[in-house]
């Protein structure tokens, strides 16, 4: 595995380095997001500042934004009354605890909560500034809402955050059929997070001087596109709009792949006793022709080969779009 799951004072290089093994990545290549890349971020941050990457952004972002809410460690958010993240075990949200890591710090393992969130909003909204206390150069926060690339037409990327038109605030400005007539919508920037129990979202409305936090701690990565259009539909209430409604745009075989599995098995288990019921039945009362090669191979190999090949196939099939984690494989067997 590329990410190293462990939490000692080693674990971000390790991670790091490992990329290193990884062809088509580095300075030169097409844009593909990667939160990799971010984490190779925090081991140049810690490796520059001659500190860790904690003692770093705790020195100066975590303090200076008074994010007292904002954890760097599974169990210190614990302490500090972290909301229990839950996992749709087939559909059945249950309570479950992924192992924290350090070497994702930088990309995705902080705890945080909405209000903290908002601070970080509030500051680069203000040009770097919160209450008295300044985070960023003057500059520094409308220059990152810059994209450095533009990934799709009308869109961008930079500095963490994607950047495309609010096209349901948006006007025609101009009069139909003339040269100059186009249509204007504001730009937002917006950043979302999946965890396998967690889910966040944000956004930034430079031009409106608002920010949103979405933060939920139930996630569904084989089915996701809900958990991520009400940050876009809360900046629609607040441009004065009515929110379009919630459309899911996931694949509908990787939406029902984790039942279908599941049925799968159950029905095979129904063929496994359904069968073992049968033979305790031959070994009784032993069919004519039953000592043949012709009949085993009918009544005995051929239906082992269906119900095992079968539900083998379907597996093969949907067990990459069924997004399955540990824990269903533990809660099936326990």
């Amino acid at each position: 595995a590329l990410i190293d799951a462990s939490a000692d004072d080693e674990a971000l290089e390790r991670s790091a380095r490992r990329l290193a093994a990884v062809e088509g990545i580095g300075h030169g290549k097409p844009f593909e997001y990667s939160n990799a890349s971010y984490d190779v971020l925090g081991l140049v941050i810690a490796s520059v500042s001659g500190t860790s990457f904690e003692t770093y952004l705790l020195e100066h972002l975590l303090e200076p934004l008074g994010m007292e809410d904002t954890y760097l460690s599974w169990n210190s958010a614990a302490d500090g009354g972290m909301a229990q993240g839950h996992y749709p075990f087939f559909g059945v949200p249950v309570a479950y605890d992924l192992p924290f890591s350090r070497a994702t710090l930088p990309s995705a393992s902080m705890i945080s909560s909405g209000e903290d969130l908002g601070h970080v909003l509030t500051a680069l909204l203000a040009d770097g500034r919160f209450g008295g206390t300044t985070v960023l150069e003057p500059g520094a926060a409308s220059s990152m809402r810059i994209p450095l690339v533009e990934p799709f037409p009308a869109s961008g990327y930079g500095w963490g955050w994607w950047s495309y038109p609010l096209y349901e605030a948006g006007v025609r400005v101009g009069v139909d059929g003339e040269d100059d007539a186009h249509y204007k919508a504001p730009i937002i920037l917006e950043h979302s997070g999946s965890f396998a129990t967690f889910a966040s979202e944000m956004v930034l409305m430079p031009d409106a001087g608002l920010g949103i936090v979405v933060l939920t701690n139930l996630n569904d990565e084989a089915a996701p596109s809900r958990f991520y259009q009400a940050h876009i539909g809360i900046a629609s209430i607040l441009s004065g709009l009515e929110p379009q409604a919630l459309t899911s745009y996931d694949d509908p075989i990787r939406q029902v792949a984790k039942p279908l599995m599941l049925v799968t098995v159950l029905l095979q288990a129904v063929g496994i006793a359904i069968a073992a019921r049968r033979l305790r039945s031959w070994r009784r009362s032993p069919p004519i022709g039953s000592s043949t090669f012709g009949w085993r191979v009918r009544h005995l190999v051929l239906p082992l080969a269906l119900d095992t090949a079968v539900p083998a196939a379907f597996w093969l099939l949907l067990a990459n779009a069924s997004q399955l984690l540990p824990v269903d494989w533990v809660r099936v067997l326990v």
